[in-house]
This record gives C-alpha cells, structure tokens and sequence, in this order.
C-alpha cells in the first residue's frame, strides 16, 4: 500500500483489467485509514487523479479516468502504457484543481 502524510491516508491498488502498450486497462484503488479497530474504507476530500509517467523516457501517457464506486472505492479506466519499461503511477489528491499530495509507485512493463 501507499500512503500520504498530511491526510494520513492509504491507498491500495490492484487491476481490474491489466493494461499494456496494446491494451487499455482498468483498477481499483481503495482508499482506507488506519483507526484502532483496522482499517476502514474512507473517502478523500477532492478528487483522485492518476497521472502515468515514464522517467527513462521523460513522458507520459493519455489521460486517464476515476469514477467514485462507494465511499473509499474508485476506478480508475483509460489506463494506458504508450510503450513497454519503466513507469511510475502518481496517485494525486486535488482539491480545487490543485494537488495537494501524491503517493508514487514504479512499474515495470
């Protein structure tokens, strides 16, 4: 999972449908905070966005797309790697537009 310190939230991910550089894809991606109960579902304040970055290659990707399924649950669609290597998947949280914070993760295809 990853995390981002000022909202001291979580996120997990796993595909729905793998993407590739010959498919677009789809996942979700739960959001949680950690109480003394466990975890439980929590929704952000603003908007979930992905941002797909390749750094070997310095660009990125179409845009994709996030559709809130329940509280702390989203898809995110239109998933889309342009070419095989390495790739870094930015989770940003907005608010007004504006990102507030972002928890990364490399890929390798």
């Amino acid at each position: 999972s990853l995390s981002w310190s000022q909202t001291q939230l979580c996120l997990s991910w796993s595909w729905q449908i793998p993407a590739s550089s010959d498919t677009y894809g789809s996942m979700i991606v739960q959001i949680y905070k950690r109480t003394a109960a466990g975890l439980q579902l929590q929704d952000i304040e603003g908007d979930l966005k992905l941002v797909l970055w390749m750094p070997s290659m310095g660009h990125g990707s179409v845009p994709a797309q996030t559709e809130k399924l329940s509280t702390g649950l989203y898809r995110i669609s239109n998933v889309f790697f342009i070419m095989p290597g390495d790739w870094d998947l930015h989770f940003q949280l907005l608010r007004d537009g504006k990102k507030v914070e972002e928890a990364t993760q490399r890929i390798f295809l």
